[in-house]
């Protein structure tokens, strides 16, 4: 009976699992998908983030939820490639600085929010940004001398700019992007090895199991859940009999 419950938990625990991921991946999908404007694009933007998340071993759902996000707050005001170009560079950072999740989620926070703004505002560079990524007001002072190499740009001279609004979302983030490569001297930087990055990848192995079971021609997601269930309850209905007396047990065959 012991196994038999442990087997059962366990069964539960996945079945649980199976369900939830790809609950949520439907919903990411068709986020993504309406934000695309195009099923080419969408496609594209799929690919991306997959390559993305193996390169720096980045939680997959995370990283789709964050980049649609950013998407939609930057479409407009950035072509598709800069974008993806910003967001490919904060990820190299975040990974490579073995960020967690919520730090990740924190720092995609602080770049969605600046873009959806129009200008860059301390408390997103600095208390979003920077306490997640550190260096958020180096890197950002440098990527303003890039935009402004006739001056002499120094933080201060930076964070003025930035009180009077005069540093644009649109002009400073592409910079910004690039100076965190430059700060933490990861510009050839092609795939993050770190413990952290491991374990996503392991993680996103999962999700693109269940992701490759809910496609399948041949045996979708929908039957492998069905079958599932009656296994489950098959398991629950065993069990019961063994709590049974002779003559429950002869009913219950009869019957």
């Amino acid at each position: 009976a012991f196994g038999i419950g442990t087997g059962l938990y366990l069964a539960v625990d996945v079945a649980k699992s199976i369900y939830e991921t790809t609950k949520q991946l439907q919903s990411l999908d068709l986020a993504l998908k309406m934000v695309s404007g195009s099923q080419e694009e969408f496609v594209s933007n799929q690919v991306f983030l997959k390559s993305l998340a193996e390169q720096y071993g980045i939680e997959i759902k995370g990283l789709t939820k964050n980049f649609t996000e950013f998407w939609v707050a930057s479409k407009g005001k950035l072509e598709a490639e800069q974008i993806k170009e910003i967001f490919t560079s904060i990820s190299k950072s975040v990974a490579v600085m073995g960020l967690s999740v919520e730090q990740q989620d924190s720092a995609f926070l602080a770049l969605q929010q600046m873009m959806s703004k129009g200008t860059v505002q301390a408390e997103e560079l600095k208390k979003q940004l920077g306490n997640a990524l550190p260096g958020a007001i180096k890197a950002a002072t440098m990527a303003y001398q890039t935009l402004h190499p006739e001056m002499k740009v120094t933080e201060k001279f930076f964070m003025e700019q930035m009180k009077a609004g005069k540093v644009l979302s649109s002009e400073l983030l592409p910079e910004l992007a690039k100076a965190y490569e430059k700060l933490y001297g990861i510009e050839n930087v092609k795939r993050a090895e770190t413990l952290q990055a491991a374990q996503e990848r392991l993680a996103n192995s999962w999700t693109d199991l269940i992701r490759a079971m809910n496609e399948s021609n041949n045996a979708g997601l929908a039957k492998f859940l069905k079958s599932t269930m009656e296994m489950l309850g098959n398991f629950v209905n065993f069990t019961k009999l063994l709590f049974k007396d002779e003559k429950q047990l002869q009913e219950y065959f009869k019957n």
